[in-house]
C-alpha cells in the first residue's frame, strides 16, 4: 500500500529547498522532479540509489560525486539541496515521471520553451501599449506551457500506479514497508492529483509568493481549467501592470 503526498513547490534555491527536509524525514520514498527520463532510465536511476544507499558512503563523498553537475541547470541548487536531504535520511529516491517515449519529453520541453517565449513577447507587447496582440500572445503562451504540464501531470498520475511494485522491486530496504510513505516535489502550476487513481495527500508550501507570483498562478490554474482569454484578461492586465519597468526575462523565473 501506498501513501502518497503531492508537494507543491517553488523550486528555486536552497531557501525553497529546505521547506523540503521535513517531508523528506517523514517519507520512506521521495520524488523530485525530474522531466526527461525514459522507464530504462529511472529504472537504472533508482536501482543505483539503492547501490549508495547499501554502500553507506559519507555525505562529503556523496556530495563530492555530484559536484557541479547541477550548477548549470535551472534551479540546479534547489535540486543538489533536496537530493543531499534524501541521501541524509536514507530515503529511497522515486523518479515520479518516467516516459515509454524519450522523444516525447522533448517534444514537450519544446512546447513550453515556446511558451515561455509567447508569455514574455506578449507582456512586452502589453507593456509597450499594444494590448489586444499582447494578450493574445500572453494566453497562447500560458495554453502551451498547461498543455506540457497536463501530460506530465497524466504521466505522473500513471506511473502512481506501479511505484509501489516498482519501489519495493528496486529497494532491499521497502520490501517489507507497509504502508510505503511516498512524497512528491512537484512545481506549484502542476495538479497531478486531477489524474490519479488513489487517494493522495496536497500540501502547498508556496503560499508564501509575492502577490504578484501569486497572481500569474492564479491565472495560470485558470487556464489549466479551461477559462476563455476574455475570462483571464483582467488578471494578465493587473500582472502587466504590476511588473511595468521589470526585466521581461526574469518574470518567467518569478
Amino acid at each position: 500500500m501506498l501513501e502518497v503526498t503531492i508537494l507543491k513547490t517553488q523550486h528555486l534555491g536552497e531557501q525553497e529547498a529546505r521547506k523540503l527536509l521535513p517531508y523528506v524525514q517523514s517519507s520512506d520514498a521521495f520524488g523530485i522532479e525530474f522531466s526527461e527520463n525514459s522507464i530504462e532510465t529511472a529504472r537504472e536511476i533508482e536501482e543505483s540509489w539503492d547501490t549508495i544507499l547499501g554502500k553507506g558512503i559519507s555525505r562529503s563523498k556523496f556530495l563530492g560525486r555530484l559536484g557541479s553537475s547541477f550548477q548549470t541547470l535551472k534551479g540546479g541548487e534547489y535540486l543538489a539541496k533536496a537530493l543531499d536531504y534524501v541521501f541524509r535520511n536514507r530515503v529511497a529516491l522515486y523518479l515520479s515521471e518516467r516516459w515509454a517515449d524519450p522523444n516525447e519529453t522533448k517534444e514537450l520541453a519544446r512546447l513550453y520553451s515556446l511558451g515561455v517565449s509567447q508569455f514574455e513577447s506578449g507582456l512586452r507587447s502589453i507593456h509597450d501599449g499594444n494590448i489586444s496582440e499582447g494578450l493574445k500572445v500572453f494566453y497562447e503562451g500560458e495554453k502551451n506551457k498547461i498543455a506540457s504540464l497536463i501530460k506530465r501531470d497524466r504521466n505522473i498520475a500513471e506511473n502512481l500506479l506501479t511505484a509501489e511494485a516498482n519501489l519495493r522491486g528496486h529497494y532491499t530496504l521497502l520490501r517489507d514497508v507497509d504502508p510505503i510513505r511516498l512524497g512528491i516535489q512537484i512545481g506549484a502550476n502542476h495538479h497531478p492529483e486531477r489524474y490519479v487513481s488513489m487517494p493522495v495527500k496536497v500540501v502547498r508550501l508556496d503560499e508564501h509568493l509575492i502577490p504578484v507570483k501569486k497572481l500569474i498562478n492564479q491565472t495560470s490554474d485558470l487556464i489549466y481549467d479551461g477559462a476563455s482569454l476574455d475570462e483571464v484578461a483582467p488578471l494578465i492586465l493587473e500582472f502587466a501592470k504590476q511588473t511595468k519597468g521589470l526585466r521581461v526575462l526574469h518574470l518567467s523565473n518569478l
